[in-house]
């Protein structure tokens, strides 16, 4: 699953040697920006100059979307080279950026903790989950038995995707939490729990708490689907294949 959506505009264009390249994102000013794009309130999150274009990355409600041009115009878009996309590349290091920014933010919003019985490395992998969601129940087991296998501790934070009902199983892992410790990452996986009604003790105030602040948090991630994995450099990956994960270990900084 794909996050931080950028609007796709395919664009061939023919560009001239004219004006000097290195002044094109300095005429990209804030005012160029709203202008173009009739915007109140942005965040200017990268500027490069790029193919004789300037790109421009802005934040704006909380959504991350890419423009190319100069002080006359602005396209919405994704630019390609070589068979590769260059948007998508520059989007994940800013993601990457934030990401590692966060971490503090993001370990307040954790409900679970998995540490191995040897711990091989000070990463530790962030996994926003959703208890009714079947990929990540899917690798639930699967992220401890890899943990367990490379020594990598586990911090698991919910995020609801699938409505109220979605919401009430999210409140009531941190409830079940709360009341009994023992209602670990391990049985947190068990399925037996999430297929049933949920009782009075498992509705409480800290649970509906976390559940609004991860949501909050996800919002200024843009994480808007689940399984998401992050590690502390902010390498990340959506989706749930473990091979995918593995590699945030195994990649180079």
């Amino acid at each position: 699953m794909k996050i931080w959506t950028v609007a796709a505009v395919f664009v061939t264009m023919f560009l001239f040697q004219g004006a000097s390249e290195a002044n094109t994102c300095n005429e990209v000013t804030d005012e160029v920006i709203r202008k173009h794009l009739a915007l109140d309130t942005f965040t200017v999150m990268s500027k490069r100059e790029l193919n004789g274009l300037c790109e421009v990355f802005i934040n704006t409600e909380n959504r991350v979307l890419s423009f190319y041009g100069n002080k006359k115009f602005l396209i919405s878009g994704e630019m390609f080279e070589n068979g590769g996309s260059l948007t998508e590349s520059m989007l994940y290091k800013i993601n990457k950026s934030v990401l590692k920014s966060s971490i503090s933010e993001v370990e307040s919003c954790a409900v679970f903790s998995y540490s191995p019985a040897v711990v091989k490395t000070e990463k530790t992998l962030y996994m926003f989950t959703d208890p009714l969601c079947p990929f990540c129940n899917r690798i639930g087991g699967e992220i401890k038995v890899l943990s367990d296998r490379m020594g990598f501790k586990v911090k698991i934070l919910l995020l609801n995707v699938h409505g109220e009902k979605g919401r009430e199983k999210c409140i009531e892992a941190v409830c079940r939490n709360s009341v009994n410790p023992s209602f670990d990452f391990i049985e947190y996986n068990k399925p037996e729990w999430k297929k049933s009604g949920t009782r009075k003790e498992f509705v409480c105030p800290k649970g509906t708490e976390l559940v609004d602040k991860t949501d909050k948090l996800s919002e200024k991630l843009g994480i808007d689907s689940v399984p998401f994995f992050f590690v502390n450099d902010g390498r990340h990956v959506s989706g749930a294949s473990i091979e995918d994960v593995e590699l945030l270990f195994n990649a180079g900084e």
